[in-house]
């Protein structure tokens, strides 16, 4: 091996190694409701097993106790960190099959930039751990290791997350079409690799109180007691899957405003990134030829090809879910790459942008900056416990008072989704004279998912309430103000 083969080697290393550090440093201090609402079950050792995502917080109680950690947030966005590198490292396994090293380290940029994958990397969301494995189970399908074993790896990253089923489908796919094999055979293994899936499923099930009649709506709780979850297709769907998609590639928010108007210094990231994208686009012509494949190459990148779609259906019909987005990059990059020599110049321009992107828009504020009230209200709420409030987003706001303020309960009602049960309970907060407080009358919020879902109309509350703003809190990217509701 020449001196030039060795530094193309230690660069994918390099790499990786730079994005352990960024994982584990850029964690997010702007957290989602989910991941703030797993790390109070840690802490308080309650809903260890949920459902949808079933050995998640059991994994992560299992190391809480065993190490006897404190600040579960932190201590969980770091085990998404590590499982996050190992993620690519073992993409990086896998494309070496079929790429030079030099080109391999540009892809492995790519994947480690990719907003959907490098968010939840940095915060204890469910959606990595599953990736690992399913990766893993590619790989070793790949490698020709035993039907049994793909298919008991891709099962355990449906344990994780429900979602993967459809990685677990689409390999089957690839165990059926290797030359040779015996389907009866290849059927009865893949199947018996999975059922570890229902005997653990039927183990918590038996063993935890779990207020559920069956196992079966058990299983697909969510789908049975949330009325925010379902399988559909809304127009929602239509526009929030191409926003979703491409935000799984690039972050793409309304505070990037806000932050080069009042940090005037990511201009560069903007201007630098969006060079690398014009780059590319100009070198995309004459970038793709046909890689010189055998039958077994080629159904391998086909069957990624098909767990791509059938993810990115699934996310369809789930109202354009970007979570259930996370692990189309590297379904999508093993497709191309192995079906694909690819000009490593196009790559490297595609890759640097990216990175450039998503961490001057996406990692770093999410560490160093508040991006948005929902940080300042919990706090203001926290210093005066015993008022009455009515916001936009109760759930983030219980879930920050929860973590953060654990020993003292709060008044707080919902608007969004609206909620004929707290209408009225406002209603009755206000006749009897007590002091309700509101976020929503005059918060200006940047444009988000959230945003565009959200049913609440600011001018209900003008037209039946008399309204006094209180208070007035500046935050890094915007201004909360805190309204009183009373009596017209």
């Amino acid at each position: 091996m020449n001196q030039t083969s060795k530094q193309r080697w230690d660069l994918s290393i390099v790499c990786i190694f730079c994005f352990a550090v960024i994982y584990l440093f850029l964690f997010s201090t702007n957290n989602s409701m989910d991941s703030l609402a797993y790390a109070s079950d840690l802490r308080d050792a309650i809903d260890i097993f949920r459902p949808h995502h079933l050995l998640y917080s059991a994994l992560g109680f299992v190391l809480v106790q065993a190490l006897h950690v404190e600040n579960t947030l932190l201590f969980m966005c770091h085990v998404n960190a590590l499982f996050a590198v190992g993620c690519l490292i073992i993409a990086r396994l896998i494309l070496l099959s079929f790429t030079d090293k030099r080109t391999c380290t540009f892809i492995i940029l790519f994947l480690g930039s990719c907003y959907g994958f490098a968010r939840f990397a940095t915060d204890n969301e469910t959606y990595i751990i599953p990736i690992f494995f399913s990766l893993w189970a590619s790989w070793g399908a790949l490698k020709g290791k035993n039907v049994f074993y793909v298919s008991m790896l891709a099962a355990i990253a449906c344990l994780f997350h429900q979602i993967h089923f459809f990685w677990w489908l689409g390999l089957l796919f690839f165990c059926f079409s290797r030359p040779g094999a015996n389907k009866t055979k290849v059927f009865s293994l893949y199947f018996l690799g999975a059922l570890i899936v229902p005997v653990t499923y039927l183990f918590v099930f038996c063993l935890t109180d779990n207020g559920c009649s069956t196992i079966i709506e058990y299983i697909f709780y969510d789908y049975f007691n949330k009325q925010n979850v379902d399988l559909a297709v809304k127009m929602l769907a239509l526009y929030m899957t191409p926003i979703s998609f491409i935000r799984t590639f690039l972050q793409v928010h309304g505070y990037i405003y806000a932050l080069i108007v009042k940090y005037p210094v990511f201009v560069i990231g903007l201007i630098s990134s969006c060079f690398c994208f014009v780059m590319a686009m100009l070198n995309i012509r004459k970038s793709f030829r046909k890689n010189e494949t055998n039958k077994l190459a080629t159904n391998y990148a086909n069957t990624h090809l098909l767990i791509f779609t059938l993810q990115l259906a699934f996310a369809f019909i789930s109202d354009g879910n970007a979570e259930f987005m996370a692990m189309l990059p590297f379904a999508l990059s093993i497709f191309i790459f192995t079906k694909y020599k690819v000009k490593t110049k196009l790559i490297s321009y595609l890759a640097i942008g990216l990175f450039v992107w998503n961490m001057g828009y996406g990692l770093i504020p999410y560490r160093f900056l508040v991006i948005n009230s929902d940080i300042p209200m919990a706090n203001y709420i926290a210093k005066n416990p015993n008022e009455f409030y009515y916001l936009r987003d109760k759930v983030t706001a219980s879930n920050l008072l929860r973590y953060y303020y654990p020993d003292t309960t709060y008044n707080i009602a919902a608007t969004d989704p609206p909620n004929p049960k707290d209408e009225k309970m406002v209603e009755e907060w206000v006749e009897s004279g007590k002091t309700v407080l509101t976020n929503i009358v005059k918060t200006t919020t940047p444009m988000s998912r959230g945003k565009i879902l959200s049913s609440t109309d600011s001018d209900y509350f003008k037209s039946k309430y008399t309204l006094s703003e209180i208070d007035r809190i500046e935050y890094d990217l915007g201004v909360l103000y805190i309204t009183q509701l009373s009596s017209k």
